[in-house]
């Protein structure tokens, strides 16, 4: 299991990818994103794709109650 995470600057970390078993999330989404897109807009598809890193890292970016950092 992969987890591709990347930031820009001072930006919030954001998930990009997911890998299991070499196949990767984007992968498996293709066809759905490019519904989004072409129903809709790619500022539907960035707006929709945002919206899931903001549900993803608000669970994992929780505070931790045992000693170290965060993963955020």
């Amino acid at each position: 299991f992969d987890l591709l995470i990347k930031r820009d600057g001072d930006e919030p970390w954001r998930a990009v990818d997911v890998r299991f078993k070499g196949i990767t999330y984007v992968s498996i989404k293709k066809h759905q994103f490019r519904q989004i897109v072409d129903t809709e807009s790619i500022m539907a598809l960035k707006n929709f794709l945002s919206k899931n890193n903001e549900v993803y890292f608000s669970t994992l970016c929780q505070p931790i109650e045992k000693k170290g950092h965060s993963p955020c």
